[in-house]
């Protein structure tokens, strides 16, 4: 019986370690959106690489991530960031969008437009005009 209790008591300990974990996550996350939104890229990265370690298979913390280093002017670092999270959520239209723009900023421009176009199938309706302006032939209708 004190055994059985001695691991009861450790698996509560580990579950309520996740849940802390989670929690504190979640709060850089929300800390590292509200420095984005400051324009502090540097010091919302930190936030967000904290929300990372702690739980490192949130697409959304990969896509915030990504567009602090896309913000930072680190393209490569931030497509891979985005790859992380389409690999965790596949049909993430926004990050298609996002990683397109950091395939334009490396002149992919072929690669932008594959990933607009796939944000466009999944309707991320914030992609129609870079599509119009960048990916359609000229002098076609």
């Amino acid at each position: 019986m004190k055994r059985t209790l001695k691991y009861l008591f450790v698996i509560l300990l580990l579950s309520s370690f996740s849940v802390v974990s989670a929690q504190s996550a979640t709060e850089f996350l929300n800390k590292g959106i509200k420095l984005m939104s400051k324009q502090q890229f540097e010091n919302a990265l930190e936030n967000f690489e904290k929300a990372y370690k702690l739980k490192s298979n949130d697409p959304n913390i990969l896509a915030f991530r990504g567009q602090a280093k896309h913000s930072l002017n680190q393209y490569k670092e931030a497509i891979a960031d985005y790859d992380k999270a389409l690999q965790l959520q596949s049909n993430y239209a926004e990050v298609y969008h996002l990683r397109g723009l950091a395939k334009y900023e490396l002149k992919d421009y072929e690669g932008a437009c594959s990933d607009w176009e796939k944000a466009n199938q999944l309707n991320y309706s914030g992609v129609i005009d870079l599509i119009i302006e960048f990916c359609m032939e000229k002098g076609k209708n």
